[in-house]
């Protein structure tokens, strides 16, 4: 927590990133230059191992593109 907020960060999205739902969702984003839908997160997620219920995915897509923003937010600030 002593470091620069620009290397807290870093490190934050780091770990963020290290999940395959992130990672992907974000390497999605990347590729098509558009933020990907709430519905391609949720199939990606129902793809996945999770081990979660289908109400559980449909809110947590929603927290997964938020980060994802917000990740994408500082790239822009850079």
């Amino acid at each position: 927590m002593k470091q620069t907020p620009k290397k807290r960060n870093l490190a934050l999205i780091e770990s963020i990133l290290e999940r395959e739902i992130f990672n992907r969702t974000l390497q999605i984003y990347i590729e098509s230059l558009k933020r990907p839908s709430k519905e391609l997160v949720i199939k990606l997620m129902m793809d996945g191992e999770l081990n979660l219920g289908e109400e559980t995915i449909k809110r947590r897509s929603g927290t997964v593109l938020a980060w994802i923003d917000w990740i994408m937010e500082l790239t822009k600030q850079s």
